[in-house]
């Protein structure tokens, strides 16, 4: 198995985060949302298998390329 990171694509507030550790996620499945120049932009996986890691919260400002969370694929 491996770990695979998804990744934020630009610098934004952390606005939403839908997932958590143990959740089971598709690729393409939505996993939270950030604003950024004053648009909500949704964040997908894009990849499926089991999150083991969320690596921001709800209000965090994160930078481009930061890790949103890990999910372990097979």
């Amino acid at each position: 198995m491996a770990r695979e990171n998804v990744l934020l694509p630009m610098v934004g507030k952390i606005m939403s985060v839908t997932v958590e550790p143990g959740d089971t996620v598709t690729a393409d499945q939505q996993v939270g949302t950030f604003e950024s120049m004053k648009m909500e932009m949704p964040v997908f996986a894009p990849f499926g298998g089991k999150v083991v890691e969320v690596a921001v919260k709800k209000g965090d400002v994160a930078e481009a390329d930061q890790v949103f969370c890990v999910v372990e694929t097979d």
